[in-house]
């Protein structure tokens, strides 16, 4: 530490104000034999407990009674009999090999698909490469007004009235 005199005039010529901070004293003081009665005061204050005699234990409570009223083991219980009772329920179901629109007509289904025709698939009632090729082309709106004003244009009367 021999250039500490150096270090402190250093100090004062760059930063005046960290050299004053220095030799301030900061911080609380306390009042002078301030510790000397703390623990004295300290052990007043604590009020002692009474130790219970050795002669008088706790009773033991047996396993059984532990387990009676343990709320996790009931609950554990009560999801594998929850578990057990799904099980047996679902492996008793009967399983029917034939399906369970076999009991309907064929009629019956026709006019169920055409009431609902919305709800299926297209490629349902075609072939896969018939529905590649619809997609493949596509028909703006424009082409199909042209198409459909020279059909009307092509209709004689008696068609219109026909179809009115």
């Amino acid at each position: 530490m021999k250039y500490k005199k150096e270090i402190q005039d250093e100090l004062d010529e760059l930063s005046p104000f960290l050299s004053e901070l220095k030799q301030k004293k900061t911080g609380m003081e306390l009042p002078e034999h301030y510790f000397d009665f703390l623990t004295a005061s300290v052990m007043e204050q604590v009020v002692l407990i009474p130790k219970p005699s050795s002669s008088v234990l706790p009773t033991a409570k047996p396993v059984w009674y532990a387990f009676l009223f343990n709320k996790h083991i009931w609950s554990g219980l009560a999801m594998t009999l929850l578990l057990l009772v799904t099980i047996l329920f679902f492996r008793n179901q009967p399983i029917s090999d034939e399906p369970a629109f076999a009991e309907i007509s064929s009629e019956e289904a026709v006019i169920y698909i055409a009431a609902h025709l919305e709800d299926f698939e297209p490629a349902l009632f075609t072939e896969g490469d018939f529905i590649e090729e619809i997609e493949a082309t596509k028909i703006d709106d424009a082409e199909v007004d042209l198409y459909l004003e020279e059909i009307i244009e092509d209709l004689d009367i008696e068609t219109l009235e026909e179809l009115f």
